[in-house]
């Protein structure tokens, strides 16, 4: 049994009709596909892209429950005809990978450090990561998104012989 809720208040769990959870390879974001049955209650939330969603997993046993979802709605599709509606979600790294920014990063950086400044500067909280202990050249990024940054130093860290990382959330 899973517990949903939007928009930080809601319980929407009783209109539950299948939860999905993915990741893609190429990507930093985990995502959540939630199909929910559309009532006159669940309209009147007004859920619309941006919106937060939590997704738990509820233990009967244990009687505790785990998050395994935290994100925004990203789209949303509605099918008025069987009354259902289905929501794209995405946890807020996807930021990471829409985001676009410049950098001057300075030769002798590792991809750890590139990385810890890029959320830093973007007010992303940063889990942990492994310092990756290979001085990186100096680049110039320009029009780029930051996980296009982050993935360019992780294959020069494996290029000049370091070992292979991903990110995830």
């Amino acid at each position: 049994m899973a517990t949903i809720i939007v928009k930080d208040n809601y319980k929407v769990s009783n209109l539950n009709e299948g939860i999905t959870l993915s990741e893609a390879i190429d990507g930093i974001s985990y995502n959540a596909t939630v199909k929910l049955v559309e009532t006159e209650e669940l309209r009147s939330i007004q859920l619309v892209k941006g919106n937060g969603i939590e997704i738990w997993d509820d233990d009967h046993e244990t009687k505790k429950s785990t998050r395994v979802f935290k994100g925004v709605v990203w789209e949303t599709a509605r099918n008025r005809k069987s009354k259902r509606l289905t929501l794209s979600c995405k946890e807020r790294t996807v930021y990471i990978e829409e985001s676009e920014d410049e950098y001057l990063l300075t030769e002798g950086q590792t991809a750890t450090q590139r990385a810890t400044q890029f959320c830093n500067d973007w007010r992303i909280p940063i889990g942990n990561f492994v310092n990756t202990n290979i001085a990186l050249s100096k680049a110039v990024r320009r029009s780029d998104t930051i996980f296009s940054m982050m993935m360019k130093d992780l294959k020069e860290t494996s290029q000049k012989g370091g070992s292979l990382y991903k990110y995830r959330m």
